[in-house]
């Protein structure tokens, strides 16, 4: 924190909220800055306060006891204008995005509530680091629509009234504040997220959208226009997919492993065609089916918006586009000539058409051409946190999803921010953090964690140090009940590192009460 200047703080200073009044942090290349430690040095710029210039826990509470209150329409806001008849911009979305309309320019979209503010603009912070400056948030309220256009953030609001068909979803209603965690209620937002993405299309934007909790750590544009090496087929997709597949042997540029795994809709690029009009038009059904069907609950774990993407990719039958009869079929849908498009490059990632057609909303139908992202490059949380499959390789990911994460409730994903913050990449803490961190707010622990020859009789139960316990009762008896001598344990025993880390933990348990205790 000592290394930030001070003078690149409030939320109102136009300077540190546009990336072009610091060109020499523009110019950097993004690779350069990616880093597994901590010690990140910060730019100034990409430092973004709290929406409300105070501490999130008062900012939430805030919010919570002003639901409800009158205020003044969006459409009030000075320079707000219609994307569409039913998308909003703010000033600053509208004088980024209405010169390019119709014109199928790339928009990078992230969709979220106030109450994951901080992870919002932590997404916006590194969009703005790499220049990609055709951003915009979606606002699922009001509230969040405001603070944006306050600190200078392009965002959209979404103006559906209710319908028979959709008054199950007119109003999400949850008692949690991270809605990942209520299943009926993330899947009604999953609707709303759809909508904006049909109207983006529907704009004339290709929309490469991803959850808050992605990072973009370096440009994706020549993987989704197939200018990477071994893309060129994807420039001809209709919808590119990231994937949770944690195994990269099964991840090769031929494998079809990705369509038995879950694809995974945190990273989702939808081209202006056809046949994503299609594809979003089917997944918008049948969420909306479940919904007003009744059959989702908070305690439907295992099904939200992403579920009912897969069951309808599974049932499309898609085969490779290389596959004999269907390659000139596929051309020929793509307005492409047969040599246009080489198809026999080894290296090359496939694409996939599927056998049947889906209805379009304006009537007909359409075949869909979709593949996956390659899961080095758009990477989960296993391969980048746990295996550091990008460190081995000295290879940056072009996208983070912090997924595979612990210590998510319903009040918030602490686990997602804490690997971030692990990672130097967390871009969401508002001014009072650095505060803190001026002031001396921070308790630090120094010295060794136990002097030398103090270990002598130290004695730790074997359950206490176990990462899990379970079984019969016999042997969780045992276990709870077996002592161990850490150091009586060799090296390459695992016990050895867990007994050792009780102490640890012993330790920051005691500096987080003297911390809370002294302030």
């Amino acid at each position: 924190p000592a290394s930030t200047p001070a003078a690149a703080t409030p939320a109102s200073t136009p300077a540190a909220a546009t990336p072009a009044a610091t060109p020499a942090a523009a110019a950097a290349d993004p690779a350069d800055e990616w880093t597994m430690r901590p010690d990140l040095v910060r730019d100034p710029w990409l430092r973004v306060p709290s929406l409300s210039g105070k501490p999130v826990r008062r900012q939430r509470e805030t919010e919570e006891r002003g639901r409800g209150a009158s205020r003044a329409p969006a459409s009030s806001l000075p320079g707000a204008q219609w994307l569409t008849d039913k998308l909003l911009l703010n000033r600053h979305a509208a004088a980024r995005l209405l010169p390019h309309q119709g014109r199928q320019r790339i928009l990078f979209m992230v969709f979220g509530g106030s109450s994951m503010g901080d992870f919002l603009f932590h997404w916006v912070a590194h969009v703005r680091r790499l220049g990609l400056d055709s951003h915009v948030l979606g606002a699922m309220d009001e509230a969040l629509f405001r603070r944006c256009d306050e600190a200078g953030v392009g965002a959209a609001l979404l103006k559906t009234p209710p319908t028979p068909t959709r008054e199950d979803v007119a109003g999400i209603e949850t008692s949690w504040r991270y809605y990942r965690m209520d299943p009926k209620a993330f899947t009604q937002m999953g609707v709303l997220k759809v909508d904006f993405f049909e109207e983006f299309v529907r704009a004339g934007f290709d929309v490469l959208a991803s959850d808050l909790d992605v990072t973009w750590v370096r440009d994706p544009r020549p993987w989704v226009t197939g200018q990477a090496a071994g893309m060129q087929l994807l420039a001809h997709a209709d919808v590119l997919v990231s994937t949770d597949i944690a195994n990269l042997a099964l991840d090769t540029a031929r494998s079809e492993r990705w369509r038995y795994a879950e694809v995974n809709t945190g990273v989702l690029f939808l081209r202006n065609t056809n046949g994503t009009r299609a594809l979003l038009a089917a997944w918008k059904r049948k969420m909306l089916d479940e919904l007003t069907a009744g059959r989702l609950r908070k305690d439907s774990w295992g099904f939200n918006d992403q579920t009912y993407f897969n069951m309808i990719v599974r049932a499309l039958g898609l085969q490779g586009v290389q596959s004999q009869g269907v390659w000139r079929q596929w051309l020929a849908e793509r307005g492409l000539a047969d040599g246009e498009v080489d198809a026999s490059r080894e290296g090359d990632r496939s694409v996939y058409r599927s056998r049947s057609a889906l209805p379009l909303p304006s009537g007909g139908s359409a075949h869909i051409t979709l593949t996956a992202l390659p899961a080095l490059e758009f990477s989960g949380g296993h391969i980048y946190f746990v295996q550091h499959e990008q460190l081995a390789r000295a290879t940056p990911p072009v996208a983070l999803h912090t997924t595979y994460q612990f210590s998510d409730t319903p009040a918030y994903t602490w686990g997602k921010r804490q690997r971030l913050r692990e990672a130097g990449l967390w871009r969401g803490d508002g001014d009072e953090y650095f505060d803190a961190a001026r002031s001396g707010g921070f308790l630090r622990l120094v010295g060794p964690l136990v002097e030398p020859g103090s270990l002598e009789g130290v004695k730790v139960r074997e359950g206490v140090a176990a990462v899990r316990i379970e079984g019969t009762k016999g042997y969780t008896d045992r276990l709870m009940n077996n002592v161990v001598d850490p150091t009586a344990l060799p090296e390459d025993n695992p016990m050895r590192h867990l007994t050792f880390d009780v102490l640890q933990r012993a330790a920051l348990r005691d500096a987080l009460a003297l911390a809370r205790a002294t302030g």
